[in-house]
């Protein structure tokens, strides 16, 4: 439903903001895009109206469930 699961993240919003405005308001890019990749206006459309999604606090990840990132120690 979104780019890394099922809540929206910095990375939905940030392409988001890249690709509404190819996507709903330049014709050209709009054009192929609904050519090529239908389902990247249905992602935009989907993404810009979130009234219908509901805000919990369940769901996120502790940061214990996370991975140590690359070049850090383990801990």
């Amino acid at each position: 439903m979104f780019l890394a699961g099922a809540r929206p993240g910095r990375g939905d919003f940030g392409v988001f903001g890249q690709l509404s405005q190819l996507v709903l308001f330049d014709p050209t890019p709009a054009a192929a895009a609904a050519r090529v990749a239908p389902r990247v206006g249905a992602w935009v459309n989907h993404l810009e109206d979130l009234h219908w999604l509901e805000v919990t606090e369940s769901g996120w990840l502790d940061r214990k469930q996370v991975g140590a990132r690359p070049g850090s120690a383990a801990g």
